[in-house]
């Protein structure tokens, strides 16, 4: 693939420079240049040592980046469409309105990151840690995730839809007023999670374990008997409403 010259110098800095120096040439080529975005798309970054750098608004669309550090980096508004992401560290990352559409997270560790209002549409993050995250709004839709940490994250408002979650760990996380829509969650678990508001419609919950979720009495289940087959929770949250399963 032909890079540009900017896309030469631009990765000779990154792979041979200090963070300062990197984040100072950005600048004035932004002024100079007057360009929206850094067109780094399909770029092999990969095992790179990128902690701190500003990396707001540039598009690593189809690139390599597995292996690397970018933990404490900014990366605000950035694009990692089809980008290679896998065990890659992005924790303490500032990733607000990024788009990881089609990414592989696998692995990936994204603690305590700040990722309100991301896309994960058709994303693969098996075993990835999300641990003390910040998701708020955002959007897991067709996404791979079975084996995900959630704990003690944030996730209000967020999207789940015909995702795979299976044995997720959502202790102690924030789900108020989330969907999740046709998403299996098989052995998932909600251990002091906040669920109050969530819809739950039509969800594989076989195995999940509810018993200790705070705010279940303002969540609404919309399931079907076949979706709550082996669901773990206390008696007293689950009613029959309109030939579907409900949790009150």
């Amino acid at each position: 693939m032909a890079f540009s010259k900017i896309q030469h110098i631009a990765l000779d800095l990154l792979r041979n420079t200090e963070t300062v120096e990197f984040n100072e040439w950005v600048n004035r080529e932004r002024d100079r240049q007057n360009f929206e975005y850094l067109d780094l798309r399909g770029v092999d970054l990969a095992g790179l040592d990128l902690r701190g750098f500003r990396l707001t608004m540039v598009d690593f669309s189809n690139a390599d980046l597995s292996g690397s550090d970018l933990s404490y980096s900014n990366m605000a508004c950035s694009r990692f469409k089809y980008v290679n992401l896998e065990n890659a560290d992005l924790s303490h990352a500032n990733l607000t309105v990024a788009n990881f559409t089609g990414s592989n997270l696998t692995g990936a560790r994204l603690k305590n990151s700040k990722i309100g209002t991301v896309y994960f549409h058709h994303t693969k993050m098996i075993g990835a840690d999300f641990s003390n995250a910040i998701l708020d709004h955002s959007e897991f839709v067709k996404t791979t995730g079975g084996w995900v940490n959630f704990s003690n994250a944030s996730l209000k408002s967020a999207l789940f839809k015909r995702s795979f979650f299976k044995s997720a760990n959502f202790t102690l996380a924030n789900l108020q007023d989330s969907e999740m829509i046709k998403v299996v969650l098989d052995m998932a678990l909600f251990d002091k999670a906040n669920i109050a508001g969530v819809t739950f419609y039509h969800a594989k919950m076989g195995g999940a374990d509810i018993r200790r979720t705070i705010g279940s009495e303002r969540a609404h289940f919309k399931l079907k008997a076949e979706d709550i087959d082996g669901l773990i929770c206390n008696a007293d949250q689950i009613i029959n409403k309109k030939k579907e399963r409900s949790i009150a």
